[in-house]
């Protein structure tokens, strides 16, 4: 993700100062013999390949947990990060590959009761990106490619409660575009989920609408924000000494 906040947010600001979308370049040194700078659609490309289109990359970390399933998630939301910033470097097939390989699972993974067994979570969130892509015309997804995608939101979310990511819960435009591309029944289920997250009083005991989470693996809800307290008192305290230390060296030299 830090690649394109601030490489892609570097190549947007020259775009916007200038007009024109600067080039951008990525140096590749993980083999030491064969050293090589790479334009930067070329980078991105050969990593999507090697990697989250690859069946056998896929079915190897498909062995992992929660935590290696929600890696998936984040390549998703990287991808989408870099439509945002510098939209050239995704090559505009990408998310109809993305679709075969996840939604409908060409490869016969078995994608879908992976996701629904270790992180729902993650899938949603992946099913999110597909879907805000096509609504901000990333993706010039087909009339099928966004029911079936819809249909698996929210049918997940309706088994497993909703991961409010910042796309499965805050984006009410995307909530509106998903709803629209369900029939009825399910468009009422979705969003009834959606609606007592919103107002959570209103949702009983035995409600499916459940918000899915990062577990907290101290069990402890308030340990990182007394944690943040604590190393963001150090650091003051810290600074402070330093500034008296740095004006008292400063007045005895002039003195």
């Amino acid at each position: 993700d830090h690649v394109y906040e601030f490489m892609g947010g570097l190549s947007l600001t020259v775009k916007a100062l200038t007009g024109k979308e600067p080039e951008a370049f990525m140096a590749d040194y993980r083999n030491r013999n064969n050293k090589r700078v790479q334009n930067l659609k070329e980078a991105v490309s050969v990593e999507v390949r090697t990697t989250i289109l690859n069946p056998v990359f896929i079915r190897e970390r498909m062995k992992g947990d929660a935590t290696t399933a929600e890696m998936f998630g984040e390549i998703f939301r990287n991808i989408f990060g870099w439509n945002v910033m510098r939209p050239s470097a995704i090559d505009k097939e990408l998310y109809n590959e993305l679709y075969r390989t996840y939604i409908l699972d060409e490869n016969q993974l078995g994608i879908q009761a992976y996701f629904d067994r270790v992180n729902a979570a993650a899938f949603q969130s992946m099913l999110s990106v597909m879907l805000e892509s096509a609504r901000r015309n990333y993706w010039q997804a087909t009339d099928e490619q966004l029911k079936m995608s819809a249909s698996l939101l929210a049918a997940s979310t309706y088994r497993h409660g909703a991961a409010c990511t910042e796309m499965v819960c805050d984006n009410e435009k995307m909530q509106e575009f998903v709803a629209a591309q369900l029939n009825p029944a399910d468009a009422t289920n979705y969003n009834h989920v959606l609606q007592n997250i919103r107002t959570p009083n209103a949702s009983s005991s035995t409600d499916k609408s459940v918000i899915l989470k990062k577990e907290n693996i101290s069990g402890d809800t308030d340990s990182s924000d007394s944690t943040s307290v604590n190393n963001l008192t150090v650091w003051i305290l810290i600074s402070t000494i330093g500034f008296i230390f740095i004006v008292f060296v400063i007045y005895r030299r002039r003195n």
